[in-house]
């Protein structure tokens, strides 16, 4: 097997930002989602995620191989009021208090799938979590995606809450189910 390195990316740099947008056009390519942002769309989205880095203690993860391909990123962060996002504004609203950190994205590289780097990157992403004194830590899932609401099943997190939520894209609308996860992380303190 090819040895795979976690680290923290640095998305201040182009060549990241490039290499982490190709990634996640490669593994949503097989997304039930028909409208999958292209190239530049998840430019822009992780523009957004330079914007959390700053303001609300976001976890950028990469993984890369030997040779330093990029084959597996995850982003998660805590819950602050600095940050507009009016889904996340309307999840803390309806969960109360802002001691929660947010699962953001993940995207592993369709090659490189069943080899447990989601599991790696999602346990890093907790262990992030409990650094900040988090009581909660939530992740959104398509309900269409079922090996992600398996992953976090399988550790710990309980099914919340579903929600319709509608994406429009180049006039075309499409509804989609989202379900929310919570694992509690005051009550296993270490």
């Amino acid at each position: 097997m090819t040895e795979l390195v976690v680290s923290e990316l640095d998305l201040t740099k182009q060549r990241e930002v490039n290499e982490v947008a190709k990634l996640y056009v490669a593994a949503f390519r097989s997304s039930p989602i028909s409208f999958v942002p292209d190239l530049e769309g998840f430019k822009r989205e992780i523009g957004e995620w330079r914007k959390l880095k700053q303001t609300a203690n976001a976890k950028i993860l990469g993984v890369r191989t030997k040779d330093g391909k990029l084959v597996a990123t995850s982003i998660g962060h805590k819950a602050n009021p600095a940050v507009k996002d009016k889904f996340l504004d309307d999840l803390v609203s309806r969960l109360g208090g802002e001691n929660h950190y947010f699962l953001r994205e993940a995207a592993v590289d369709p090659e490189y799938r069943r080899r447990g780097l989601a599991q790696r990157l999602l346990e890093l992403q907790i262990e992030h979590a409990r650094k900040l004194n988090c009581g909660s830590i939530f992740g959104l899932v398509l309900h269409s995606n079922t090996p992600q609401r398996s992953q976090l099943v399988k550790n710990g997190f309980e099914h919340v809450f579903t929600k319709q939520h509608v994406v429009a894209k180049r006039g075309a609308v499409m509804p989609l189910e989202l379900m929310c996860f919570r694992k509690h992380l005051h009550e296993e303190k270490q």
